[in-house]
């Protein structure tokens, strides 16, 4: 979240719009607060399933599918942390069972480095997600419970 902001704050000092970044640097935030607060209170509050992800705000995301049972802030975190990294206009996430692949148009794997690869399963592991990185994007499935 760091790099995020402090990639926001030097654009701004140049006069630059780096607006995907901002996003990023946002919805970061929010997932970070909503887990502090989760362990101030002993409960985990991601929770926060998807009822309609067409109202979730993001106009350059574009859904398909039947919406996946997964907290919006997680979501919004992965969305935007693809978005930033690949430098993409536009993102697409197609939900199926138990999952959904986000993509771009123009998807290239190598944009993912070690570091976004890394805040990319961090973020998963907070969402209950396993994440697998694919030719056309990346997928994410939800974690089964062995029990």
């Amino acid at each position: 979240m760091s790099k995020a902001i402090q990639s926001v704050y030097t654009a701004a000092e140049f006069g630059l719009n780096n607006k995907p970044t901002l996003e990023l640097a946002a919805a970061l935030g929010e997932l970070l607060d909503s887990i502090v607060a989760g362990m101030r209170d002993g409960q985990l509050h991601l929770i926060n399933y998807l009822k309609d992800v067409l109202t979730d705000g993001y106009t350059w995301c574009s859904f398909s599918g039947a919406p996946t049972q997964v907290d919006v802030r997680v979501l919004r975190a992965l969305v935007t942390t693809i978005r930033s990294a690949q430098g993409a206009d536009t993102l697409t996430v197609t939900f199926a069972a138990g999952g959904f692949l986000v993509s771009t148009s123009n998807w290239l794997s190598s944009k993912l480095n070690d570091s976004i690869l890394a805040l990319l399963r961090e973020l998963s592991f907070w969402g209950n997600l396993e994440m697998t990185t694919e030719e056309a994007g990346v997928a994410f499935s939800v974690r089964r419970s062995d029990g």
